[in-house]
């Protein structure tokens, strides 16, 4: 999907036209990110499940979001996370972070300086199957949608209190933990972060309009 200018936009990184070891964003904020162990092909992005990630470089336009969207096409392989969590993405040593665990359930967590936001799905995400994850924050309360649609179920789904956990200064790795232990084990097409909650009609919209 090109690019089309939405202030609240803050990250769009469509991994099916971006090549090499390096790629810029194609938001406003050109941030420059480095892409280590993950092929490109015309779909997106390869992991192998072993070393691979994406790292965005820590700016102010992706720091301490108390509002947010997060919006990720995926197909994860056969067998995804069966051995150990898959982290989607993780800022400043699990302050912020999305993954799926072995069960294939999704959880995110946000933490605070008294009772972190989270939000951890009943369901699991089918492999071999492009899907679009996402999860938005207000008031430190965590949605997650799947394919357009807000979750069924949540196994644990508990509004935030408190400061948030200052996370300025750290960079963001998309498919993996910072230390590498937890990387993705499929293909990410493209990935979008606001600054600002989108409503279930947007959400919606993002998944007819890209899938």
């Amino acid at each position: 999907m090109n690019f089309i200018y939405d202030p609240s936009l803050v990250l769009y990184l469509p991994l099916y036209k971006k090549d090499g070891g390096f790629i810029m964003s194609g938001d406003a904020y050109g941030h420059l990110c480095t892409v280590t162990s993950a092929d490109w092909g015309s779909d997106g992005r390869h992991f192998n499940g072993a070393d691979g990630k994406i790292v965005v470089p820590h700016q102010a336009s992706i720091d301490n979001l108390a509002s947010f969207t997060c919006l990720f096409w995926i197909k994860f392989n056969a067998g995804y996370g069966e051995a150990t969590a898959t982290r989607i993405f993780e800022k400043n040593v699990s302050a912020f972070y999305l993954y799926v665990n072995p069960a294939g359930k999704l959880f995110l967590k946000r933490l605070t300086d008294n009772i972190d936001a989270k939000g951890y799905t009943t369901d699991a995400v089918p492999a071999n199957v492009w899907n679009l994850i996402g999860a938005t924050m207000s008031d430190l309360l965590i949605d997650i949608y799947i394919n357009g649609q807000e979750v069924t179920g949540y196994d644990n789904h508990t509004q935030g209190v408190g400061t948030l956990i200052d996370d300025s200064g750290a960079d963001m790795t998309i498919c993996n933990s910072p230390d590498q232990s937890q990387t993705l084990d499929g293909i990410i097409g493209e990935c979008w972060w606001y600054n600002r909650s989108l409503n279930p009609q947007e959400i919606q919209c993002k998944y007819l309009a890209t899938k």
